[in-house]
């Protein structure tokens, strides 16, 4: 799934974490002590000098608790804050329509989140930094699917590819590419298991036919 960087930079700036955090104490031990010892409140929506805005909960100078911010753009992340940042759990609507929901830590999306996209393609599972990042589940419009392990942003290590057509590979991946030791099926009984590097079968392996034979 090529998803754009939700937690992007372009939304959750550092410009914007600074504008009110400067409003207050200015030393870090000032800084802290202003927000632990304030009182979580609801106030007025608050606009930034980029032209963001922010609705919602706020402990002193930092937005944290439930608050909505959108952008510009037409951009949008609504869910939980925590020190000035997206952290818990949160949706943010991309101007295309795309929606992920889930897990986030310090503006980006981390943890466990369902990214849809607009074409209906689909990805459940884990996250870090904003990137695919463990065990997940990624659908397409034409019924193909991937269930297994990402790292970074693709497919690694254990994981099974389903295609349209109804064929299988179930095995090793490696940086989005089918590598090391796996099985593939047809839909009419013939199989290769073996090794596969680079997404074609390469080394040791045995192919076996629909009739019993093999090689």
């Amino acid at each position: 799934m090529k998803s754009k960087s939700i937690g992007s930079s372009k939304y959750f700036t550092f410009q914007e974490f600074e504008e009110t955090v400067k409003k207050g104490p200015t030393s870090p031990r000032m800084m802290a002590s202003d927000y632990a010892n304030k009182a979580r409140e609801k106030r007025d929506k608050y606009t930034y000098k980029t032209g963001a805005t922010y609705e919602g909960e706020w402990k002193g100078n930092f937005r944290d608790g439930k608050g909505t911010q959108t952008w510009p753009d037409g951009a949008k992340y609504v869910g939980d804050w925590r020190d000035n940042k997206a952290f818990g759990q949160g949706k943010f609507i991309h101007v295309d329509g795309d929606i992920y929901e889930g897990n986030w830590a310090n503006d980006k999306a981390s943890g466990f989140g369902v990214y849809k996209h607009v074409n209906g393609a689909m990805y459940q599972g884990y996250w870090k930094f904003d990137l695919q990042h463990g065990l997940g589940l990624e659908t397409w419009m034409d019924n193909s699917q991937y269930q297994g392990y990402y790292d970074n942003g693709r497919k690694h290590d254990l994981g099974t590819y389903v295609w349209n057509d109804g064929s299988k590979y179930t095995g090793d991946w490696k940086l989005n590419k089918i590598c090391g030791i796996g099985i593939y099926e047809w839909l009419d009984g013939r199989s290769y298991e073996g090794e596969w590097y680079d997404n074609n079968m390469q080394g040791i392996g045995v192919y076996k036919w629909n009739d019993g034979r093999k090689y």
